[in-house]
Protein backbone atom coordinates (compact mmCIF):
# COMPACT_ATOMS: atom_id res chain seq x y z
CA UNK A 1 0.00 0.00 0.00
CA UNK A 2 1.15 3.54 -0.80
CA UNK A 3 0.44 6.31 1.69
CA UNK A 4 0.65 10.04 1.08
CA UNK A 5 1.06 11.73 4.45
CA UNK A 6 0.07 15.29 3.64
CA UNK A 7 0.23 18.26 5.95
CA UNK A 8 -2.40 20.90 5.32
CA UNK A 9 -1.88 24.62 6.02
CA UNK A 10 1.78 24.91 5.05
CA UNK A 11 2.65 28.63 5.39
CA UNK A 12 -0.20 29.32 7.82
CA UNK A 13 2.38 30.30 10.47
CA UNK A 14 6.13 30.14 11.00
CA UNK A 15 5.69 27.57 13.76
CA UNK A 16 3.65 25.30 11.57
CA UNK A 17 6.03 25.64 8.64
CA UNK A 18 9.06 24.89 10.81
CA UNK A 19 7.32 21.77 12.15
CA UNK A 20 6.65 20.63 8.59
CA UNK A 21 10.34 21.05 7.81
CA UNK A 22 11.28 18.85 10.78
CA UNK A 23 8.60 16.25 10.04
CA UNK A 24 9.80 16.08 6.44
CA UNK A 25 13.54 15.89 7.09
CA UNK A 26 13.30 13.71 10.20
CA UNK A 27 9.83 12.17 10.07
CA UNK A 28 7.09 10.80 7.84
CA UNK A 29 5.72 13.72 5.83
CA UNK A 30 6.20 13.51 2.05
CA UNK A 31 3.67 16.09 0.89
CA UNK A 32 2.24 19.46 1.90
CA UNK A 33 -0.52 21.83 0.79
CA UNK A 34 0.41 25.50 0.78
CA UNK A 35 -1.91 28.28 1.97
CA UNK A 36 -1.11 31.35 -0.12
CA UNK A 37 -2.58 33.86 2.35
CA UNK A 38 -0.72 32.40 5.31
CA UNK A 39 1.51 34.75 7.29
CA UNK A 40 4.59 32.57 6.58
CA UNK A 41 3.98 32.25 2.83
CA UNK A 42 7.30 33.78 1.74
CA UNK A 43 9.15 31.71 4.33
CA UNK A 44 7.48 28.50 3.12
CA UNK A 45 8.15 29.26 -0.56
CA UNK A 46 11.83 29.85 0.18
CA UNK A 47 12.00 26.54 2.07
CA UNK A 48 10.45 24.71 -0.90
CA UNK A 49 12.68 26.32 -3.51
CA UNK A 50 16.03 26.24 -1.76
CA UNK A 51 15.63 24.99 1.80
CA UNK A 52 14.69 21.87 3.76
CA UNK A 53 11.47 21.30 1.78
CA UNK A 54 13.16 21.33 -1.61
CA UNK A 55 11.98 17.84 -2.62
CA UNK A 56 8.62 17.72 -0.85
CA UNK A 57 5.44 17.24 -2.90
CA UNK A 58 3.47 20.49 -3.03
CA UNK A 59 -0.24 21.10 -3.53
CA UNK A 60 -2.51 24.11 -3.20
CA UNK A 61 -4.66 24.48 -0.07
CA UNK A 62 -7.55 26.50 -1.45
CA UNK A 63 -9.19 28.86 1.00
CA UNK A 64 -12.54 30.65 1.10
CA UNK A 65 -13.11 31.04 4.84
CA UNK A 66 -10.14 32.60 6.63
CA UNK A 67 -7.86 35.58 6.25
CA UNK A 68 -7.43 38.15 3.47
CA UNK A 69 -9.64 37.45 0.46
CA UNK A 70 -8.30 37.73 -3.08
CA UNK A 71 -11.70 38.61 -4.56
CA UNK A 72 -13.75 41.50 -3.15
CA UNK A 73 -17.10 39.76 -3.72
CA UNK A 74 -16.07 37.14 -1.13
CA UNK A 75 -14.77 39.65 1.42
CA UNK A 76 -16.27 41.45 4.38
CA UNK A 77 -15.76 45.17 5.04
CA UNK A 78 -12.30 44.40 6.40
CA UNK A 79 -11.17 42.55 3.30
CA UNK A 80 -11.31 39.10 4.89
CA UNK A 81 -13.27 36.07 3.71
CA UNK A 82 -16.78 36.36 5.10
CA UNK A 83 -18.03 32.78 4.79
CA UNK A 84 -18.02 29.60 6.84
CA UNK A 85 -18.49 26.17 5.24
CA UNK A 86 -22.21 26.23 6.04
CA UNK A 87 -22.89 29.80 4.96
CA UNK A 88 -20.89 29.22 1.78
CA UNK A 89 -22.96 26.14 0.95
CA UNK A 90 -26.18 28.13 1.49
CA UNK A 91 -24.85 30.97 -0.67
CA UNK A 92 -23.97 28.63 -3.51
CA UNK A 93 -27.50 27.20 -3.46
CA UNK A 94 -29.31 30.54 -3.28
CA UNK A 95 -26.95 32.75 -5.29
CA UNK A 96 -25.24 30.72 -8.06
CA UNK A 97 -23.61 33.86 -9.46
CA UNK A 98 -21.12 33.68 -6.60
CA UNK A 99 -19.51 30.71 -8.31
CA UNK A 100 -17.73 33.01 -10.76
CA UNK A 101 -16.19 34.91 -7.85
CA UNK A 102 -15.08 31.61 -6.34
CA UNK A 103 -13.56 30.55 -9.65
CA UNK A 104 -11.68 33.85 -9.86
CA UNK A 105 -10.41 33.60 -6.29
CA UNK A 106 -9.28 29.99 -6.70
CA UNK A 107 -7.48 30.85 -9.94
CA UNK A 108 -5.63 33.70 -8.23
CA UNK A 109 -4.53 31.40 -5.41
CA UNK A 110 -3.22 28.81 -7.85
CA UNK A 111 -1.51 31.45 -9.98
CA UNK A 112 0.12 32.91 -6.87
CA UNK A 113 1.83 29.57 -6.22
CA UNK A 114 2.70 29.02 -9.87
CA UNK A 115 4.19 32.52 -10.12
CA UNK A 116 6.61 31.47 -7.38
CA UNK A 117 7.73 28.56 -9.59
CA UNK A 118 6.03 25.97 -7.39
CA UNK A 119 5.10 22.76 -9.19
CA UNK A 120 1.68 21.72 -7.89
CA UNK A 121 0.66 18.06 -7.87
CA UNK A 122 -2.63 18.18 -5.94
CA UNK A 123 -5.57 20.32 -4.86
CA UNK A 124 -7.38 20.34 -1.51
CA UNK A 125 -8.88 23.06 0.66
CA UNK A 126 -9.22 24.61 4.07
CA UNK A 127 -12.37 23.41 5.87
CA UNK A 128 -12.87 21.08 2.85
CA UNK A 129 -14.85 23.81 1.06
CA UNK A 130 -13.83 22.43 -2.33
CA UNK A 131 -15.99 19.37 -1.55
CA UNK A 132 -19.22 21.36 -1.94
CA UNK A 133 -20.26 19.82 -5.29
CA UNK A 134 -20.70 23.09 -7.20
CA UNK A 135 -17.31 24.27 -5.92
CA UNK A 136 -15.73 20.87 -6.54
CA UNK A 137 -16.53 21.24 -10.22
CA UNK A 138 -14.68 24.57 -10.25
CA UNK A 139 -11.69 23.01 -8.48
CA UNK A 140 -11.59 20.18 -11.02
CA UNK A 141 -11.83 22.51 -14.00
CA UNK A 142 -8.96 24.59 -12.65
CA UNK A 143 -6.92 21.47 -11.91
CA UNK A 144 -7.35 20.52 -15.55
CA UNK A 145 -6.43 24.03 -16.75
CA UNK A 146 -3.29 24.24 -14.63
CA UNK A 147 -2.24 20.60 -15.15
CA UNK A 148 -2.65 19.57 -11.52
CA UNK A 149 -3.19 15.78 -11.60
CA UNK A 150 -4.71 14.98 -8.18
CA UNK A 151 -7.72 16.34 -6.33
CA UNK A 152 -8.65 15.38 -2.78
CA UNK A 153 -11.86 13.39 -2.66
CA UNK A 154 -12.51 13.50 1.08
CA UNK A 155 -14.10 10.09 1.58
CA UNK A 156 -13.04 8.68 4.95
CA UNK A 157 -14.09 5.21 6.10
CA UNK A 158 -15.53 5.17 9.59
CA UNK A 159 -13.08 3.75 12.10
CA UNK A 160 -12.52 3.55 15.82
CA UNK A 161 -9.16 4.00 17.46
CA UNK A 162 -8.31 3.86 21.16
CA UNK A 163 -9.74 7.38 21.33
CA UNK A 164 -13.00 5.98 19.95
CA UNK A 165 -15.28 8.52 21.68
CA UNK A 166 -13.47 11.51 20.20
CA UNK A 167 -15.44 11.84 16.92
CA UNK A 168 -18.73 11.67 18.82
CA UNK A 169 -17.68 14.46 21.19
CA UNK A 170 -16.90 16.89 18.35
CA UNK A 171 -18.45 18.00 15.07
CA UNK A 172 -16.02 15.74 13.23
CA UNK A 173 -18.60 12.97 12.96
CA UNK A 174 -21.03 15.33 11.21
CA UNK A 175 -18.28 16.62 8.94
CA UNK A 176 -17.34 13.07 8.02
CA UNK A 177 -20.92 12.15 7.07
CA UNK A 178 -21.46 15.29 4.99
CA UNK A 179 -18.19 14.85 3.09
CA UNK A 180 -18.94 11.19 2.40
CA UNK A 181 -22.27 12.18 0.82
CA UNK A 182 -20.61 14.87 -1.29
CA UNK A 183 -17.98 12.33 -2.39
CA UNK A 184 -20.62 10.26 -4.16
CA UNK A 185 -21.35 13.15 -6.52
CA UNK A 186 -17.81 14.48 -6.70
CA UNK A 187 -16.29 11.17 -7.76
CA UNK A 188 -18.18 11.37 -11.04
CA UNK A 189 -16.99 14.95 -11.54
CA UNK A 190 -13.35 14.04 -10.94
CA UNK A 191 -13.65 11.12 -13.36
CA UNK A 192 -15.20 13.35 -16.01
CA UNK A 193 -12.23 15.70 -15.78
CA UNK A 194 -9.75 12.82 -15.88
CA UNK A 195 -8.32 13.64 -12.46
CA UNK A 196 -6.77 11.21 -10.00
CA UNK A 197 -7.72 10.71 -6.35
CA UNK A 198 -6.79 8.26 -3.61
CA UNK A 199 -8.87 5.26 -2.55
CA UNK A 200 -9.57 6.97 0.78
CA UNK A 201 -8.60 9.98 2.87
CA UNK A 202 -8.07 9.73 6.63
CA UNK A 203 -7.76 12.47 9.25
CA UNK A 204 -11.18 14.12 9.31
CA UNK A 205 -12.79 12.07 12.09
CA UNK A 206 -9.81 12.60 14.36
CA UNK A 207 -8.89 16.17 13.44
CA UNK A 208 -6.93 17.62 16.38
CA UNK A 209 -6.43 14.13 17.78
CA UNK A 210 -4.00 12.42 15.41
CA UNK A 211 -1.99 10.53 18.01
CA UNK A 212 0.25 7.56 17.25
CA UNK A 213 -2.58 5.18 18.15
CA UNK A 214 -5.06 6.98 15.92
CA UNK A 215 -2.59 7.19 13.05
CA UNK A 216 -1.88 3.46 13.36
CA UNK A 217 -5.62 2.75 13.41
CA UNK A 218 -6.01 4.65 10.13
CA UNK A 219 -3.26 2.59 8.52
CA UNK A 220 -4.68 -0.68 9.86
CA UNK A 221 -8.13 0.21 8.57
CA UNK A 222 -6.74 0.95 5.12
CA UNK A 223 -4.86 -2.35 5.06
CA UNK A 224 -8.00 -4.23 6.10
CA UNK A 225 -9.88 -2.58 3.24
CA UNK A 226 -7.11 -3.55 0.81
CA UNK A 227 -6.69 0.02 -0.38
CA UNK A 228 -3.80 0.56 -2.76
CA UNK A 229 -3.31 4.32 -2.28
CA UNK A 230 -4.53 6.48 0.60
CA UNK A 231 -3.93 9.97 1.93
CA UNK A 232 -3.63 10.83 5.60
CA UNK A 233 -4.03 14.52 6.35
CA UNK A 234 -2.48 16.00 9.46
CA UNK A 235 -1.61 19.42 10.87
CA UNK A 236 1.72 19.42 12.78
CA UNK A 237 3.00 22.67 14.20
CA UNK A 238 5.01 24.40 16.89
CA UNK A 239 3.08 26.81 19.09
CA UNK A 240 4.42 30.07 20.49
CA UNK A 241 7.01 30.62 17.76
CA UNK A 242 8.31 34.18 18.44
CA UNK A 243 7.95 35.06 14.74
CA UNK A 244 4.21 34.47 14.87
CA UNK A 245 2.95 37.92 15.79
CA UNK A 246 0.04 38.02 13.36
CA UNK A 247 -2.40 35.44 12.02
CA UNK A 248 -4.74 35.31 9.02
CA UNK A 249 -7.78 35.17 11.32
CA UNK A 250 -8.68 34.64 15.00
CA UNK A 251 -9.89 31.12 14.16
CA UNK A 252 -6.60 30.26 12.51
CA UNK A 253 -4.72 31.72 15.47
CA UNK A 254 -6.64 29.44 17.81
CA UNK A 255 -6.08 26.44 15.54
CA UNK A 256 -2.37 27.04 14.99
CA UNK A 257 -1.68 27.61 18.69
CA UNK A 258 -3.59 24.54 19.89
CA UNK A 259 -1.42 21.99 21.71
CA UNK A 260 -2.75 19.40 19.26
CA UNK A 261 -0.35 20.86 16.67
CA UNK A 262 2.68 19.81 18.71
CA UNK A 263 1.17 16.42 19.53
CA UNK A 264 0.72 15.79 15.81
CA UNK A 265 4.31 16.84 15.15
CA UNK A 266 5.44 14.35 17.78
CA UNK A 267 3.29 11.68 16.11
CA UNK A 268 5.12 12.15 12.81
CA UNK A 269 8.50 11.89 14.53
CA UNK A 270 7.59 8.86 16.65
CA UNK A 271 9.89 5.84 16.25
CA UNK A 272 7.04 3.45 17.14
CA UNK A 273 4.95 4.69 14.23
CA UNK A 274 7.91 4.58 11.85
CA UNK A 275 8.54 0.97 12.87
CA UNK A 276 4.86 0.10 12.35
CA UNK A 277 4.96 1.49 8.81
CA UNK A 278 8.15 -0.39 8.00
CA UNK A 279 6.81 -3.66 9.43
CA UNK A 280 3.62 -3.45 7.36
CA UNK A 281 5.59 -2.78 4.15
CA UNK A 282 3.83 0.53 3.66
CA UNK A 283 5.44 2.81 1.07
CA UNK A 284 5.43 6.53 1.80
CA UNK A 285 4.92 8.63 -1.32
CA UNK A 286 4.03 12.01 -2.71
CA UNK A 287 1.31 12.48 -5.32
CA UNK A 288 3.70 13.07 -8.21
CA UNK A 289 5.31 9.67 -7.54
CA UNK A 290 2.06 7.68 -7.68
Amino acid sequence: MKVVINTDDLALTYGLTKAVEDCYTQGLIRSASILVNGTAYDFAVKSIKSGPLKKIGVGIHLNLTDGPALTKELADVYGNYKFTFISLYKEVLTNPTILESIRSDFARQIESAISRDLSLDHIDSDKHVHMIPQIFQIACSLAKRYHIPFVRLTNEPFLLSKEYLYPFLTLNIVKNLVLKEFSKVNMTTANNYGLHYTDAVYGVLYTNNMTVDTFSACLSNALTNNFKVIEILIHPGYINDPRDNTFPSPLMEKFSQDKAREIEAQTLLDAKLTSFIRTKNIALAKFSAI
